[in-house]
């Protein structure tokens, strides 16, 4: 995977250069687990953004997500993945749901 990344062009940082803070990353995500329901609290308006060829459990966790907070608006692009806001995906379809929401 990382071979593959690293032939990888666009303005988008390589996964070799992340690596070092993922670990903090699965940290914080492992330590919620079985916690959705904390997040029931957060009355504040959220978005929640997603594509459909986003990982199985990642669809499921942000549905999840958007049924416990109380004021989240939840947007499911369709045809896209995880990476759906780089110049890979359709970023300009991003940026729209953005502007919408904070507008």
């Amino acid at each position: 995977m990382l071979s593959a990344d690293s032939r990888r062009t666009g303005p988008a940082p390589k996964l070799r250069d992340l690596l070092p803070g993922i670990r903090y990353d699965f940290n914080d995500v492992g330590g919620l687990d079985g916690k959705m329901a904390t997040f029931a609290s957060v009355d504040k308006p959220m978005l929640l953004l997603s594509g459909t060829k986003s990982p199985g459990f990642l669809k499921q966790a942000i549905r999840d997500l958007a049924g416990v907070l109380p004021r989240a608006t939840h947007i499911e692009f369709d045809g896209l993945d995880h990476a759906g806001s780089w110049n890979t995906g359709r970023p300009e379809l991003v940026a729209a749901a953005l502007r919408d929401f904070f507008l």
